[in-house]
């Protein structure tokens, strides 16, 4: 018995790295944050509009840049971005909106996938983006920005992809 627990013990303790890697994992030049609010790279794949990520470099944030990596090779066809912070209009137009950003993409092989420049424009509404590429990791570098009329960080609430393929169950 006391072997059978510690076998457990010693696969758990083994299989835990593992664990750790599965899924995506998300990367940012930089990131506000506060007291009262998390601006982290993640919060722009969170599903939720409300949420957004904020870049924390002086001036408007250009240059500055999210990425995610996927884990492995995945087949994306559309991506669907959501430039500003979309809390409500007044949020939207306060904060700084990404106006045009490069998307840049790598297979895990580290071979170049993807280069596309994308114009959000300044409207309260999302941004589909036909991309039909497979990646490993997907870089959104800010080109040129919307300034806010209140606060000059820029913001992207959310990020979508259309997979071609189901994506990995441990994901979710």
């Amino acid at each position: 018995m006391r072997s059978h627990s510690l076998l457990c013990t010693l696969f758990v303790l083994f299989s835990l790295p593992a664990l750790a890697l599965a899924g995506p994992r998300f990367s940012a030049s930089s990131s506000k944050s506060s007291e009262k609010a998390d601006f982290g790279p993640d919060k722009v794949f969170d599903g939720l509009l409300h949420t957004s990520w904020a870049e924390d470099a002086p001036g408007l944030g250009i240059g500055e840049w999210i990425e995610i990596d996927l884990g492995a090779d995945v087949s994306i066809q559309t991506l669907t971005i959501w430039g500003g912070a979309f809390g409500g209009k007044e949020d939207w137009k306060g904060r700084g909106r990404a106006a045009e950003l490069t998307v840049t993409g790598k297979t895990a092989a580290g071979a170049a996938a993807l280069e596309q420049t994308v114009s959000l424009g300044d409207r309260y509404a999302r941004k589909e983006v036909e991309v039909e590429t497979t990646v490993r990791t997907l870089r959104f570098t800010l080109d040129d920005v919307h300034e806010g009329a209140i606060f000059a960080d820029t913001h992207i609430a959310e990020i979508a992809f259309d997979f071609a393929e189901k994506a990995d169950p441990s994901w979710q």
